[in-house]
């Protein structure tokens, strides 16, 4: 049965305004909590962070007069995670690249952030590249999976 078809079926059983029991709100509220893990998992998540923060910082630390490093850092995590998962997890990879990345831009212009009113454009770019260099790191590895895994 699709979703749809759930979604209809608990619109017809709460008809003319009634409301449902407390234990038929307890059963919506969990399905609808089960719902909301399956979109965005926090488990995955605060996953997703440490390794796109240590992924960031080691590039950063490694390749230190590289423009950019911390950004391939991202999406090597994000390579790796969606290398390695089963699942989807685009929401999660791309939320903890924006933050990751975010961090980053203001920690390396905090001067310039502070004196300079500039970051409202220095959160946009650490955003934007953030959650661009996740979302791609994330495609490629599962769609390297995806090679590896399926049978010629």
């Amino acid at each position: 049965m699709s979703r749809t078809d759930e979604l209809l079926r608990e619109l017809e059983t709460t008809t003319d305004g009634e409301r449902s029991s407390s234990a038929g709100d307890r059963s919506r509220r969990a399905r609808l909590a089960g719902r909301a893990k399956r979109v965005f998992s926090p488990r995955y998540f605060l996953l997703a962070l440490a390794l796109a923060v240590a992924g960031l910082f080691l590039a950063s630390a490694f390749l230190p007069f590289v423009p950019g490093a911390g950004l391939l850092g991202v999406f090597v995590a994000a390579f790796g995670l969606g290398l390695l998962s089963a699942r989807r997890h685009y929401l999660e990879a791309v939320v903890a690249g924006a933050l990751a990345a975010t961090l980053s831009v203001f920690t390396d212009y905090v001067m310039l952030a502070v004196l300079a009113d500039a970051g409202a454009t220095l959160a946009a770019v650490g955003i934007g590249a953030g959650a661009l260099a996740a979302l791609i790191g994330h495609y490629f590895g599962r769609d390297l999976r995806a090679g590896v895994t399926k049978d010629l």
